[in-house]
């Protein structure tokens, strides 16, 4: 037993010699390795989705044509023909979609998925630690998200385009935040680059949950030097926000122009009217997916209505609503705050008034034909929320702060129930034949894994 305190001392020093960058980035790397490392045997299981199937072929015409020295502009495969560059799921002009063309095509998808679910969860970690939360927080809200059901799921669904997209969005807000709160002279630069890279991939309604996040991210900074007297310093921030979008549209220039001259040609130029694009909305069962795995109601739940974080994350992330944070977290829990009320809103559609009024303010929302995209929202400010709850267990269990509130024990009653309901809906609902091709994945979705990677890395 000795023995082993020693070696475990010894390996908790060495972890501390190592910079931070490099032993976050190998936890996600490896986290993620472990569930998609069985793709490099098994190529076949990555082939799931009817969306999946069409990108295949799609990525494989592709290569037949850039092999030649050709870009792929029109594929005559397709319906009776198609402009295939001008589709940005297409992925020609993406970075990671370049490189990962150097490997055999069966083997790409799945490298693809394994990186950017890491990098998703790497970005949410720096995101969180920018806010100024200790490390476990971090983790608990990378690990919340990065499996959550606004990610995983869609790989079932074979939305490719969506994972090597929403990969991007916590850089994206971590940059932004940076340049209009931090104003360091590498932040436009960051800012520009990686919602460059955001576009290229491809799910324009993630890059409308971006844009929307980053309209309140914006309109909080505002409203501070608006009470600060200091309305003077929004010209230096439109400048340097300017220089982050002409970045961007320059780096994404090649997938935007053939895109937008096509959408021109399209239906939805004029827009989608208010009954089309409310008429996929989140309904209270799918609500309910936020922090249970799975529900008594049987219902067949699709892939991209879930905002599921799991059960602990839930959990959490009701103790980090009623926790009172710390003087410079409490921007940080309004703008969640904001965001999740916004998704929320937003998402249910016609339910509430403020979609058609939304509608007005933002025309681009009449081309969305998904309010339930909005669940995005929901599930990355829960994630936020969560490891702000962690934040506050942990200064109790160090002594920093008086014993929680009645609030505190009452999530700890709800976190307590949700185990109870997770294990029996799961126990009566799921049989063995219902895993379909994508076993180990569906076991992180089905089975609350969040909640084993939560309690793991906390301990760690």
């Amino acid at each position: 037993m000795e023995r082993l305190e020693s070696r475990l001392d010894d390996l908790a020093r060495w972890q501390r010699r190592l910079p931070e960058w490099v032993t976050a980035s190998s936890i996600f790397f490896l986290v993620a390795w472990l569930v998609f490392g069985r793709l490099l045997l098994r190529p076949h299981l990555a082939t799931s989705g009817s969306d999946f199937v069409q990108l295949y072929f799609w990525e494989n015409f592709t290569r037949e044509e850039l092999d030649v020295g050709r870009l792929p502009l029109w594929n005559p495969y397709f319906f009776s023909g198609y402009p295939a560059l001008a589709n940005p799921q297409m992925l020609v002009f993406y970075p990671p979609a370049m490189l990962l063309r150097l490997l055999p095509l069966s083997y790409s998808f799945g490298v693809g998925f394994a990186v950017h679910i890491a990098w998703t969860g790497l970005g949410i970690y720096w995101l969180v630690r920018s806010q100024g939360l200790d490390r476990i927080p971090a983790f608990v809200s990378a690990i919340a998200f990065m499996w959550s059901g606004a990610v995983v799921p869609h790989i079932e669904g074979g939305h490719v385009e969506w994972m090597y997209t929403i990969a991007w969005l916590p850089w994206v807000i971590w940059q932004w935040q940076a340049v209009w709160f931090e104003r360091t002279r590498r932040a436009p630069w960051l800012a520009g680059a990686v919602t460059g890279l955001m576009i290229l991939g491809g799910a324009l309604r993630v890059m409308a949950c971006a844009g929307l996040i980053l309209v309140v991210l914006v309109a909080f900074r505002i409203a501070k030097l608006s009470r600060r007297g200091l309305l003077g310093e929004v010209w230096m921030l439109a400048i340097r926000s300017l220089l982050s979008i002409m970045l961007a549209l320059g780096i994404a220039a090649p997938q935007l122009l053939p895109s937008l001259e096509f959408t021109l040609l399209s239906s939805r130029s004029i827009g989608l009217s208010l009954d089309c694009t409310t008429a996929l909305s989140l309904t209270p069962t799918d609500l309910l997916y936020i922090g249970f795995a799975n529900t008594p109601f049987g219902s067949i739940h699709e892939w991209e209505r879930h905002g599921y974080i799991g059960t602990l994350g839930f959990a959490l992330a009701i103790l980090g609503v009623f926790a009172r944070p710390r003087e410079r977290l409490r921007m940080t829990k309004m703008l969640l705050l904001a965001w999740g009320i916004g998704g929320l809103m937003l998402g249910v559609g016609p339910a509430l008034p403020l979609y058609p009024l939304a509608r007005f303010v933002i025309p681009v929302l009449s081309l969305v034909r998904q309010p339930f995209t909005f669940v995005v929202l929901m599930a990355i400010a829960g994630a936020g929320l969560a490891g702000l709850g962690c934040d506050r267990l942990l200064r109790w269990f160090r002594g920093d702060m008086p014993a929680p509130r009645r609030a505190t024990w009452i999530g700890m009653g709800l976190f307590a129930i949700s185990l109870i309901l997770d294990w029996l809906t799961l126990s009566t609902s799921l049989h063995p034949e219902s895993f379909g091709l994508y076993p180990v994945v569906r076991w992180l979705y089905l089975f609350s894994a969040p909640r084993y990677f939560l309690v793991g890395l906390i301990f760690w």
